[in-house]
């Protein structure tokens, strides 16, 4: 023992090895990549990451991490001190704000930030001030302070000086940990994906992977124009689609429904409200799904059907209706102001409505409260055709406005935005019977995608969850007397597909079809192209429904899609692969069948995957 001691000490004493170690290892580099260890081990131990551990990639990116802080360490040693100062300053203040970002992300999706994320805040500004103002402009920001505080002491922490180093000798081990540092960035960048990464790598190797992304996204469309028709009959139009609008926030069996108003409007219009069951949207991502439903064109189709084919307003106006759009979005992001073009009469969005930022938009008071002016206005130029988009309920879920008489104090944060959501409809209710449109105006109440603060399928983020939290949602139409009067089969028909499989991808086909569009033979040649059923005809009892987060204008690194049927599911992901779900006797989607499941009908499901090529390129990786 004494001769294994009296050898480390000759080892240990050698010159070289304090050098290294004093010099160059135990500095303010070395402290900080303990940091951002010690951060992401409780994030993993207060959160299951949903990518697989790869020790061989993890490795990896450990190793980048290592010759990242060593490298911005030994560029401040080579600067003077003036300047030394300010370098550690800002280079702080970028590794904190990382920092609290990724953890933030990581909480929220599972992984720390990412090639898709970074582009979205990046090309988002609206979606950046939100998240800017829901965790560091208020009080929270005395939390970034105190963590930049930390990391600017740590990185300049300076251990026992046994011999300071060149600034010559400095330069060299930059440059070697650099060359070395983008050798295998490269090779992790091409190798990580769906594979854990530490903080500082997953981000960086993201920046690099900007270079193999082909561009794709929304952009100015050249639309099929409508011919001139004449309406079957002259009623309104309001079409209410809602952000984020998930089960928990409206559901006629919830004892607790968060929103009142719209329930007891619904419960009290009877036979005149129909409330569709097993409806479903067509993507959990809002730009796949509100383009989907405003043209018509499933999430699977091609991009130039979607840029050619024309908008809901579009034949509202051929019908001689005045038509309008307000927002208490932001519209302002992924080129939504290029892509809806031509646009309505009126065109209201966050950006030019006045009132309270919330969320990444407007206080979805002053929105209503816009939108109800608008209605106002064109109760004298009826017929008209008019969408409201709300966004109380993104997240980070609006609270509280200062329109509103008493703050919501529910169970959650979401169930608070419902209630926000639900005082809006009452002022629109309110004016509608006032002057007295309700009468005459068709309305339809969906939206984009689901959402829940409080999921079943804890692992999944709503952008790659295809379980029915997020994907079964809140779908009704009210139907004027004047309108059930007229037409008395077509609503006999809309009541039989209550408990059928419908779909918001199903709502343009229904107005074109309840306005009489598809009376020209170049009209009916559009309508005969969309995938959607009108729901003014009997829906097949074996119809499904497909949903997507991403397609030719949407990259995301996880993929997925859903089928659902009366009262199966089948759900894929990258992470989690097939599963299959039979609601009948499983409800929360808890007990994967797809194993056992009969073979004729594992073949429908593949089937209905072979002949929709966007699915099948997603099932085949």
């Amino acid at each position: 023992m004494n001769k294994i001691k009296q050898l480390f000490t000759n080892i240990f004493s050698k010159d070289i090895i304090k050098l290294i170690l004093f010099s160059y290892i135990l500095r303010g580099w070395f402290f900080l990549f303990i940091f951002f260890t010690s951060i992401e081990f409780v994030c993993t131990f207060k959160r299951d990451p949903i990518y697989e551990l790869n020790l061989y990639i993890y490795a990896k990116g450990i190793l980048l991490s290592l010759i990242f802080f060593l490298s911005i360490y030994q560029i401040k040693r080579i600067l003077k001190r003036r300047d030394e100062i300010i370098f550690s300053i800002i280079v702080t203040f970028l590794l904190s704000f990382l920092l609290i970002a990724s953890v933030a992300v990581f909480f929220e999706f599972g992984d720390f930030l990412s090639l898709s994320k970074i582009l979205f805040f990046v090309n988002n500004p609206n979606y950046q001030k939100a998240y800017l103002r829901e965790y560091l402009l208020n009080w929270d920001i005395l939390v970034f302070f105190a963590l930049w505080a930390i990391v600017y002491f740590i990185f300049n922490i300076k251990t026992v000086k046994y011999r300071e180093t060149s600034k010559k000798n400095n330069l060299i081990v930059l440059l070697v940990g650099l060359v070395i540092y983008l050798f295998v960035l490269t090779n992790v960048t091409l190798k990580s994906n769906n594979k854990r990464l530490d903080i500082t790598t997953s981000f960086i190797s993201s920046i690099n992977k900007m270079r193999l992304i082909p561009p794709s996204g929304l952009h100015q469309p050249n639309r099929t124009a409508v011919e001139y028709f004449t309406p079957r009959y002259k009623f309104n139009i309001i079409f209410l689609l809602n952000e984020s609008f998930g089960k928990k926030a409206f559901d006629l069996a919830d004892k607790n429904c968060p929103m009142p108003i719209l329930k007891s409007w619904v419960e009290e219009n009877g036979d005149q409200c129909v409330y569709f069951e097993n409806a479903f949207t067509n993507s959990s991502a809002t730009d796949v799904s509100v383009t989907s439903i405003q043209t018509g064109v499933a999430p699977y189709e091609s991009e130039t059907k979607l840029h050619s084919m024309p908008l809901i307003w579009d034949w509202e106006k051929k019908a001689g209706m005045t038509t309008a759009v307000v927002s208490a979005q932001f519209y302002q992001w992924a080129n939504f102001p290029l892509f809806f073009s031509p646009r309505p009469d009126y065109f209201f969005t966050g950006e030019n409505i006045s009132g309270k930022t919330a969320n990444d938009g407007i206080d979805e008071l002053a929105a209503m409260n816009k939108f109800c002016e608008i209605i106002s206005e064109l109760s004298n130029k009826q017929p008209f055709g008019a969408m409201y988009n709300s966004n109380s309920l993104h997240f980070p879920f609006q609270q509280e406005s200062q329109l509103m008489p008493n703050k919501p104090n529910y169970d959650s944060k979401y169930r608070n935005a419902a209630a926000v959501l639900d005082c809006g409809y009452e002022k629109l209710f309110n004016l509608l019977k006032s002057k007295k449109l309700l009468e005459n105006t068709l309305i339809i109440i969906t939206a984009d995608h689901g959402e829940t603060d409080s999921p079943n399928h804890v692992s999944t983020h709503r952008l790659y969850s295809f379980y029915d939290e997020i994907q079964n949602i809140p779908m009704l139409i009210y139907i004027p007397k004047a309108l059930s009067d007229k037409f008395p089969e077509l609503i006999a028909n809309l009541r039989i597909n209550k408990q059928r499989t419908v779909a918001n991808l199903d709502i343009y086909p229904t107005i074109i079809d309840l306005l009489g569009g598809n009376s020209t033979p170049k009209n009916l040649e559009l309508y005969n192209s969309l995938k959607g059923y009108s729901l003014l005809k009997p829906i097949p009892e074996d119809r499904f429904a497909i949903s997507l987060n991403t397609n030719d204008i949407r990259k995301w690194e996880l993929e997925g899609f859903g089928i659902f049927l009366k009262d199966r599911r089948f759900v894929y992901t990258d992470l989690e692969k097939q599963k299959y779900f039979d609601i009948s006797n499983d409800k929360n989607q808890n007990n994967n069948i797809w194993d056992n499941v009969n073979p004729s009908e594992k073949d429908r499901i593949e089937n209905i995957i072979y002949t929709h090529g966007y699915l099948f390129k997603i099932y085949k990786k």
